[in-house]
Protein backbone atom coordinates (compact mmCIF):
# COMPACT_ATOMS: atom_id res chain seq x y z
CA UNK A 1 0.00 0.00 0.00
CA UNK A 2 1.01 3.41 -1.01
CA UNK A 3 2.21 6.00 2.00
CA UNK A 4 0.89 8.97 2.54
CA UNK A 5 4.05 10.68 2.66
CA UNK A 6 7.37 9.90 1.15
CA UNK A 7 10.23 11.64 3.73
CA UNK A 8 13.05 12.60 0.48
CA UNK A 9 16.42 13.08 2.66
CA UNK A 10 19.31 13.77 0.52
CA UNK A 11 22.78 13.36 2.44
CA UNK A 12 26.32 14.59 1.57
CA UNK A 13 28.46 13.54 4.52
CA UNK A 14 26.32 13.94 7.20
CA UNK A 15 27.21 11.19 9.36
CA UNK A 16 27.71 13.42 12.53
CA UNK A 17 23.94 14.69 12.26
CA UNK A 18 22.43 11.00 12.03
CA UNK A 19 22.73 10.04 14.91
CA UNK A 20 20.03 13.04 15.86
CA UNK A 21 17.88 13.36 12.70
CA UNK A 22 17.35 9.44 12.28
CA UNK A 23 15.74 8.93 15.70
CA UNK A 24 13.59 12.01 15.51
CA UNK A 25 11.84 10.71 12.15
CA UNK A 26 11.25 7.56 13.96
CA UNK A 27 9.73 9.33 16.51
CA UNK A 28 7.15 11.21 14.60
CA UNK A 29 3.47 10.94 15.96
CA UNK A 30 2.51 10.82 11.94
CA UNK A 31 3.19 7.10 10.91
CA UNK A 32 2.51 6.36 7.17
CA UNK A 33 5.56 7.52 5.95
CA UNK A 34 8.33 5.91 3.73
CA UNK A 35 11.73 7.07 4.23
CA UNK A 36 13.86 7.18 0.96
CA UNK A 37 17.63 7.97 1.37
CA UNK A 38 19.87 9.62 -1.93
CA UNK A 39 23.65 9.51 -0.39
CA UNK A 40 25.70 11.53 -2.68
CA UNK A 41 29.06 9.62 -2.81
CA UNK A 42 29.74 10.68 1.16
CA UNK A 43 33.22 10.35 1.95
CA UNK A 44 32.62 10.01 5.74
CA UNK A 45 30.62 7.32 7.75
CA UNK A 46 27.37 8.56 6.49
CA UNK A 47 26.11 5.29 4.89
CA UNK A 48 27.64 3.29 7.94
CA UNK A 49 25.41 5.55 10.03
CA UNK A 50 22.20 4.84 8.17
CA UNK A 51 22.76 1.01 7.68
CA UNK A 52 23.65 0.64 11.60
CA UNK A 53 20.33 2.84 12.55
CA UNK A 54 17.12 0.59 12.65
CA UNK A 55 15.06 2.32 10.24
CA UNK A 56 12.97 1.28 7.20
CA UNK A 57 14.13 3.05 4.67
CA UNK A 58 15.11 2.80 1.10
CA UNK A 59 18.79 3.65 0.66
CA UNK A 60 20.35 4.88 -2.95
CA UNK A 61 23.51 5.29 -3.70
CA UNK A 62 25.15 7.15 -6.02
CA UNK A 63 29.02 6.82 -7.51
CA UNK A 64 29.60 10.59 -7.38
CA UNK A 65 27.82 14.06 -6.29
CA UNK A 66 25.02 14.68 -8.60
CA UNK A 67 24.08 17.50 -6.45
CA UNK A 68 20.55 18.67 -4.48
CA UNK A 69 18.26 19.37 -7.30
CA UNK A 70 19.00 16.56 -9.20
CA UNK A 71 18.89 13.83 -6.41
CA UNK A 72 15.75 14.88 -4.48
CA UNK A 73 13.89 15.08 -8.33
CA UNK A 74 14.89 11.62 -8.06
CA UNK A 75 13.29 10.56 -4.72
CA UNK A 76 10.19 12.05 -6.04
CA UNK A 77 9.92 10.07 -9.26
CA UNK A 78 10.69 6.74 -7.91
CA UNK A 79 7.88 7.29 -4.72
CA UNK A 80 3.96 7.99 -5.17
CA UNK A 81 2.87 9.13 -2.26
CA UNK A 82 0.52 11.83 -1.81
CA UNK A 83 3.20 13.71 -0.24
CA UNK A 84 6.99 14.78 -0.24
CA UNK A 85 8.57 15.50 2.79
CA UNK A 86 11.67 17.81 2.36
CA UNK A 87 14.30 17.49 4.76
CA UNK A 88 17.62 18.49 4.72
CA UNK A 89 20.52 16.02 6.99
CA UNK A 90 21.42 19.07 9.18
CA UNK A 91 17.53 19.55 10.66
CA UNK A 92 15.68 18.42 14.32
CA UNK A 93 12.02 18.36 14.12
CA UNK A 94 10.04 17.79 17.33
CA UNK A 95 7.56 14.81 17.52
CA UNK A 96 4.80 16.30 16.08
CA UNK A 97 6.09 17.96 12.98
CA UNK A 98 5.18 15.72 10.03
CA UNK A 99 1.35 15.10 11.95
CA UNK A 100 0.80 19.03 11.81
CA UNK A 101 1.96 19.23 8.29
CA UNK A 102 -0.12 16.33 6.64
CA UNK A 103 -3.28 17.63 8.73
CA UNK A 104 -2.63 21.26 6.93
CA UNK A 105 -2.51 19.99 3.91
CA UNK A 106 -5.47 17.65 3.93
CA UNK A 107 -7.63 20.67 5.34
CA UNK A 108 -5.79 23.39 2.43
CA UNK A 109 -6.20 21.63 -0.88
CA UNK A 110 -5.15 24.65 -2.53
CA UNK A 111 -1.92 24.62 -0.65
CA UNK A 112 1.20 23.21 -2.95
CA UNK A 113 4.00 23.81 -0.15
CA UNK A 114 3.58 24.32 4.11
CA UNK A 115 6.38 24.68 6.13
CA UNK A 116 7.43 25.27 9.96
CA UNK A 117 9.15 27.94 11.93
CA UNK A 118 12.71 27.17 11.34
CA UNK A 119 14.62 27.93 14.33
CA UNK A 120 18.72 28.10 14.13
CA UNK A 121 19.90 24.48 15.53
CA UNK A 122 23.39 25.44 17.59
CA UNK A 123 24.62 22.37 16.70
CA UNK A 124 27.96 22.14 18.05
CA UNK A 125 26.35 22.73 21.57
CA UNK A 126 23.37 20.63 21.10
CA UNK A 127 21.26 23.58 21.66
CA UNK A 128 17.99 24.54 19.81
CA UNK A 129 17.45 28.32 19.94
CA UNK A 130 14.72 31.40 18.72
CA UNK A 131 16.96 32.55 16.00
CA UNK A 132 14.34 32.52 12.92
CA UNK A 133 16.12 31.05 10.44
CA UNK A 134 13.48 31.41 7.78
CA UNK A 135 9.83 32.24 7.98
CA UNK A 136 9.46 31.49 4.11
CA UNK A 137 10.16 33.38 1.29
CA UNK A 138 10.07 36.65 0.30
CA UNK A 139 10.24 38.28 -3.45
CA UNK A 140 11.87 42.14 -3.69
CA UNK A 141 11.53 44.52 -6.62
CA UNK A 142 14.78 43.36 -7.42
CA UNK A 143 13.93 39.67 -8.07
CA UNK A 144 15.95 39.01 -4.90
CA UNK A 145 14.45 36.07 -2.98
CA UNK A 146 15.56 35.82 0.74
CA UNK A 147 13.95 33.77 3.28
CA UNK A 148 11.51 36.33 5.86
CA UNK A 149 12.63 36.90 9.33
CA UNK A 150 16.32 35.41 9.18
CA UNK A 151 18.17 36.77 11.76
CA UNK A 152 15.46 37.65 14.28
CA UNK A 153 14.30 36.11 17.27
CA UNK A 154 10.53 34.34 17.98
CA UNK A 155 9.82 36.56 21.11
CA UNK A 156 10.52 39.73 18.52
CA UNK A 157 7.56 38.17 16.31
CA UNK A 158 4.03 37.60 16.81
CA UNK A 159 3.71 35.33 13.78
CA UNK A 160 0.11 33.49 12.53
CA UNK A 161 0.01 30.70 10.39
CA UNK A 162 -0.43 32.55 6.83
CA UNK A 163 0.50 32.33 2.96
CA UNK A 164 3.82 33.04 2.02
CA UNK A 165 5.67 33.73 -1.56
CA UNK A 166 6.93 30.32 -0.58
CA UNK A 167 9.19 27.96 1.28
CA UNK A 168 12.56 26.96 1.89
CA UNK A 169 13.76 23.80 0.62
CA UNK A 170 15.24 22.84 4.09
CA UNK A 171 12.17 21.68 5.77
CA UNK A 172 8.88 21.33 3.88
CA UNK A 173 6.01 19.43 2.40
CA UNK A 174 4.78 19.31 -1.06
CA UNK A 175 1.92 18.08 -2.67
CA UNK A 176 2.43 15.72 -5.67
CA UNK A 177 -0.09 16.90 -7.73
CA UNK A 178 0.99 20.04 -7.50
CA UNK A 179 4.11 19.57 -8.19
CA UNK A 180 3.26 17.70 -11.23
CA UNK A 181 1.66 20.77 -12.27
CA UNK A 182 4.96 22.24 -12.49
CA UNK A 183 7.26 20.02 -13.66
CA UNK A 184 9.25 19.83 -17.05
CA UNK A 185 10.35 16.58 -19.03
CA UNK A 186 14.03 15.64 -17.45
CA UNK A 187 16.63 14.86 -19.65
CA UNK A 188 16.37 11.40 -17.94
CA UNK A 189 12.92 10.67 -19.34
CA UNK A 190 10.99 11.42 -15.98
CA UNK A 191 10.54 14.80 -14.56
CA UNK A 192 12.05 17.60 -13.28
CA UNK A 193 10.86 19.30 -10.02
CA UNK A 194 13.70 21.25 -9.28
CA UNK A 195 15.93 22.82 -11.87
CA UNK A 196 19.07 20.54 -12.10
CA UNK A 197 21.15 22.50 -13.91
CA UNK A 198 20.82 24.73 -10.66
CA UNK A 199 22.91 21.63 -8.45
CA UNK A 200 22.38 23.71 -5.51
CA UNK A 201 20.97 26.69 -4.26
CA UNK A 202 17.64 28.91 -5.46
CA UNK A 203 16.31 25.45 -6.37
CA UNK A 204 13.75 26.37 -4.04
CA UNK A 205 13.55 29.70 -4.47
CA UNK A 206 12.80 29.00 -8.24
CA UNK A 207 10.55 26.10 -7.40
CA UNK A 208 8.75 28.68 -5.21
CA UNK A 209 7.71 30.86 -7.96
CA UNK A 210 6.83 28.56 -10.52
CA UNK A 211 4.22 27.19 -8.08
CA UNK A 212 2.85 30.79 -7.38
CA UNK A 213 2.88 31.55 -10.97
CA UNK A 214 0.65 28.12 -11.34
CA UNK A 215 -1.83 29.32 -9.10
CA UNK A 216 -1.04 27.36 -5.87
CA UNK A 217 -0.27 28.60 -2.69
CA UNK A 218 2.85 28.40 -0.04
CA UNK A 219 1.94 28.84 3.74
CA UNK A 220 3.96 29.16 6.77
CA UNK A 221 3.02 27.14 10.01
CA UNK A 222 3.08 29.62 12.94
CA UNK A 223 2.27 26.60 15.49
CA UNK A 224 4.92 24.26 14.42
CA UNK A 225 8.90 25.13 14.95
CA UNK A 226 11.52 22.75 14.21
CA UNK A 227 15.52 23.40 13.72
CA UNK A 228 18.42 23.99 11.52
CA UNK A 229 22.06 24.34 11.40
CA UNK A 230 23.01 26.90 9.28
CA UNK A 231 25.70 28.91 8.92
CA UNK A 232 25.37 32.55 10.56
CA UNK A 233 26.85 35.31 9.33
CA UNK A 234 25.88 37.72 11.98
CA UNK A 235 25.25 38.49 15.24
CA UNK A 236 22.38 36.35 16.82
CA UNK A 237 20.03 38.92 16.70
CA UNK A 238 21.20 40.57 13.89
CA UNK A 239 19.44 40.55 10.57
CA UNK A 240 21.60 38.40 7.88
CA UNK A 241 21.20 37.37 4.29
CA UNK A 242 20.76 33.30 3.08
CA UNK A 243 24.48 32.22 4.29
CA UNK A 244 26.71 30.99 1.24
CA UNK A 245 28.81 29.59 3.61
CA UNK A 246 25.99 26.25 5.24
CA UNK A 247 25.36 25.63 1.72
CA UNK A 248 28.47 24.90 0.46
CA UNK A 249 29.30 22.51 3.07
CA UNK A 250 26.72 20.50 1.66
CA UNK A 251 28.23 20.02 -1.21
CA UNK A 252 31.68 20.62 -1.49
CA UNK A 253 32.77 19.69 1.53
CA UNK A 254 34.35 21.37 5.20
CA UNK A 255 38.05 20.98 4.40
CA UNK A 256 39.98 24.18 5.53
CA UNK A 257 42.29 23.77 2.44
CA UNK A 258 39.91 23.67 -0.14
CA UNK A 259 37.82 26.20 1.18
CA UNK A 260 38.43 29.30 -0.37
CA UNK A 261 38.23 27.26 -3.87
CA UNK A 262 34.71 26.11 -2.56
CA UNK A 263 33.17 29.48 -2.13
CA UNK A 264 34.41 30.96 -5.07
CA UNK A 265 32.92 28.05 -6.97
CA UNK A 266 29.82 27.98 -4.74
CA UNK A 267 28.85 32.42 -5.61
CA UNK A 268 29.82 31.36 -9.33
CA UNK A 269 26.92 29.19 -9.11
CA UNK A 270 24.37 31.08 -6.64
CA UNK A 271 24.89 34.10 -9.23
CA UNK A 272 24.36 31.90 -12.13
CA UNK A 273 21.28 30.57 -10.74
CA UNK A 274 19.45 33.70 -9.84
CA UNK A 275 19.92 34.77 -13.34
CA UNK A 276 18.77 31.63 -14.92
CA UNK A 277 15.91 31.59 -12.20
CA UNK A 278 15.07 35.38 -13.23
CA UNK A 279 15.28 34.21 -16.64
CA UNK A 280 12.67 31.86 -16.38
CA UNK A 281 10.22 33.09 -14.25
CA UNK A 282 9.52 36.40 -14.77
CA UNK A 283 7.10 38.85 -16.27
CA UNK A 284 8.19 41.04 -18.98
CA UNK A 285 5.84 43.90 -18.23
CA UNK A 286 7.15 43.44 -14.43
CA UNK A 287 10.98 43.30 -15.53
CA UNK A 288 10.56 46.62 -17.02
CA UNK A 289 8.56 48.31 -14.22
CA UNK A 290 11.06 46.89 -11.83
CA UNK A 291 14.27 47.18 -14.19
CA UNK A 292 16.71 49.96 -12.40
CA UNK A 293 15.72 48.13 -9.10
CA UNK A 294 16.75 44.83 -11.06
CA UNK A 295 19.81 45.36 -12.86
CA UNK A 296 21.65 47.53 -10.05
CA UNK A 297 21.30 44.39 -7.96
CA UNK A 298 22.56 42.35 -10.51
CA UNK A 299 25.28 44.70 -11.42
CA UNK A 300 26.21 45.50 -8.08
CA UNK A 301 26.11 41.64 -7.09
CA UNK A 302 28.86 41.01 -9.97
CA UNK A 303 30.95 43.42 -9.55
CA UNK A 304 30.88 42.17 -5.84
CA UNK A 305 32.10 38.97 -6.72
CA UNK A 306 34.39 39.99 -9.08
CA UNK A 307 36.19 41.86 -6.68
CA UNK A 308 35.54 39.32 -3.77
CA UNK A 309 37.22 36.58 -5.70
CA UNK A 310 36.67 36.45 -9.19
CA UNK A 311 33.43 34.63 -9.30
CA UNK A 312 31.32 37.22 -10.59
CA UNK A 313 32.72 36.66 -14.31
CA UNK A 314 32.70 32.84 -13.88
CA UNK A 315 29.11 33.41 -12.82
CA UNK A 316 28.10 35.17 -15.69
CA UNK A 317 29.72 33.00 -18.21
CA UNK A 318 27.73 29.89 -16.56
CA UNK A 319 24.59 31.82 -16.76
CA UNK A 320 25.75 32.29 -20.42
CA UNK A 321 26.38 28.73 -21.09
CA UNK A 322 22.87 27.56 -19.80
CA UNK A 323 20.77 30.75 -20.92
CA UNK A 324 19.58 28.53 -24.32
CA UNK A 325 18.16 25.94 -21.55
CA UNK A 326 16.38 28.62 -19.26
CA UNK A 327 14.91 30.31 -22.68
CA UNK A 328 13.16 26.49 -23.54
CA UNK A 329 12.19 26.22 -20.04
CA UNK A 330 10.90 30.06 -19.70
CA UNK A 331 8.17 28.65 -22.81
CA UNK A 332 7.25 25.89 -21.30
CA UNK A 333 6.68 27.90 -17.95
CA UNK A 334 4.37 30.36 -19.86
CA UNK A 335 2.25 27.74 -21.08
CA UNK A 336 1.79 26.62 -17.29
CA UNK A 337 0.84 30.47 -15.80
CA UNK A 338 -2.09 31.10 -14.29
CA UNK A 339 -1.81 34.20 -12.48
CA UNK A 340 -1.57 37.38 -13.91
CA UNK A 341 1.18 40.53 -13.75
CA UNK A 342 -0.83 41.87 -10.68
CA UNK A 343 -1.28 38.78 -8.91
CA UNK A 344 2.71 38.22 -8.97
CA UNK A 345 3.09 42.05 -7.95
CA UNK A 346 1.00 41.62 -4.92
CA UNK A 347 3.74 39.37 -3.45
CA UNK A 348 6.49 41.69 -4.66
CA UNK A 349 7.91 43.39 -1.22
CA UNK A 350 9.22 46.69 -1.12
CA UNK A 351 13.14 45.46 0.23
Amino acid sequence: MTPKVTISLVTYNGGKYLPYLLPAIQKQSFSDWELMILDNNSADDTIEQIESFKIKHTLLKERRNIGFACAVNRIINWSQSDYVFLINQDIQLPPDTLDKLVKFMNSHPDAAAAAPILCYWDFDNLQTTEIIDTGGLRLTKSYHIYDWLQGQTLASQKLETQEVFGVSGALAIFRRTALNAVALPASNGGLEYFDENFFAYFEDADLAWRLRLAGWSSYLLADTIAYHHRTISAAPNASYQHSLIGQTRYWLGADQRRRRKSRHEFNAIALSNHLSMIKKNSFKSLTLKYSLHIYSYIIAKIMYLTFLDGSGFKGLVRYLHYRPRMINKRKAIIKLRRISTKDLQAWITKS
